[in-house]
């Protein structure tokens, strides 16, 4: 009986030493992850957003997914190397999103309000964009006209 208990014993502090060991390495690399973006800021109808900047393939993928929540005057900007149709899905978000459309020259194209369900529907604007802006839902969505100006962060 003796030696059965200290198996037993034995196992659940394995398994404990192995979900430590697992949520240490979880909360490491999602905080490198958070803090290898980019951060810039970018004035939107006279307020000003701090911004991650998804600027590689990978990162654009990521996009806002996987986050818990979106802060006041924070979100996301997109940079992609050419100018498309660019789609943007909710895959792995937990919280409704304004998405803005930008073309080259840093004018609004299209913009869309987006909630977590209507995921796998993906989002993509009739006319080519070289930016997309995400900001916490309700930051722009009553304010944007197609055609307004902003000034694009430099990156």
């Amino acid at each position: 009986m003796f030696h059965r208990r200290k198996q037993s014993s034995l196992f659940f502090f394995a398994i404990l030493v192995l979900a430590l060991v697992g949520y240490y390495f979880f909360k490491f690399e999602y905080k490198n992850l958070r803090e290898s973006y980019t951060r810039t800021s970018m004035v939107l109808y006279s307020d000003l957003y701090e911004l991650l900047v998804a600027d590689t393939p990978q990162k654009r993928q990521q996009g806002l997914s996987g986050r818990e929540k979106l802060l006041p005057n924070t979100g996301m900007f997109f940079k992609f190397d050419t100018l498309e149709q660019q789609g943007i899905w909710m895959k792995d978000m937990n919280f409704s999103i304004d998405i803005l459309w930008l073309d080259e020259n840093c004018k609004a194209v299209a913009f869309k309000s987006a909630s977590p369900d209507s995921y796998p529907e993906t989002f993509t604007p009739k006319v080519p964009a070289l930016y997309v802006v995400e900001l916490p839902m309700g930051s722009i969505s009553s304010e944007v006209e197609i055609g307004d100006q902003f000034v694009c962060p430099k990156i």
